[in-house]
């Protein structure tokens, strides 16, 4: 999961950042796009989820008027906190403005379309969707946060509780 994050970093470097250090972080504060800012913690089970369908949506983008980016939670206490938030549960993406204020957060991660959808409706833009998720790889996905040890208040802010029931 973070091996993918690393990766699409080296490959897409003008369309993600892994945020690592304070270096990376001003990099991303310079950029003057929309930006979308994944907190994440890596033993979490919704994140290992939500990442690898994260990572297909980012390589899908041909070109983007946003910059995606991720922080892993033992480096995201003063980013949460610069942009007024609490890291109270993950994945947490977030929308930022081009002046770097704090625009949205989403509700859903997973399925990604909602997610899109959610972007969409915030940014106004499209997205190029050249893969489709089948039926048995969404079951996957619910079964795998179902079977994860997450708060109730974080499958609410996901959409979960409308797929099953804690």
């Amino acid at each position: 999961m973070v091996d993918s994050l690393q990766i699409l970093s080296q490959n897409r470097p003008n369309d993600f950042i892994s945020i690592q250090s304070y270096q990376d972080f001003v990099k991303f504060l310079k950029d003057e796009r929309k930006k979308v800012l994944l907190f994440y913690w890596k033993e979490c089970g919704p994140c290992k989820a939500f990442i690898p369908e994260y990572v297909r949506f980012i390589e899908d983008q041909k070109s983007s008027d946003i910059l995606f980016a991720a922080v892993e939670s033992q480096n995201d206490r003063f980013i949460q906190s610069y942009f007024g938030l609490t890291p109270d549960y993950y994945p947490k993406p977030v929308l930022i403005d081009e002046k770097n204020k704090l625009k949205h957060t989403f509700r859903y991660t997973l399925p990604i379309e909602k997610f899109k959808d959610e972007l969409k409706e915030q940014t106004g833009l499209t997205f190029s969707s050249k893969r489709t998720g089948g039926g048995k790889k969404k079951e996957k996905v619910h079964s795998f946060v179902k079977s994860s040890n997450c708060k109730l208040d974080f499958c609410k802010i996901h959409g979960s509780k409308r797929v099953f029931k804690l």
